[in-house]
């Protein structure tokens, strides 16, 4: 499946389907229930944590269906 970039953030999976989504970094990585869909789930992630901000602006966090 192609992904989906969101706000230099690259989604993969059908998140309709998901019970959990894997976010991952070039350091960590860690779960979360998703929203209803990756435009919603990144936002959700991106809001008000600079560290995952700065990690999307260099390319280097992505999201995928687990």
């Amino acid at each position: 499946m192609k992904p989906i970039t969101i706000n230099n953030v690259e989604c993969y999976g059908d998140i309709k389907e998901a019970d959990c989504v894997l976010v991952s970094t070039c350091e960590d990585s860690f779960t979360i229930s998703p929203k209803n869909n990756w435009t919603n789930t990144v936002n959700h992630i991106l809001k008000d944590d600079e560290y995952m901000q700065e990690c999307a602006k260099r390319g280097e966090l992505q999201i995928e269906v687990s």
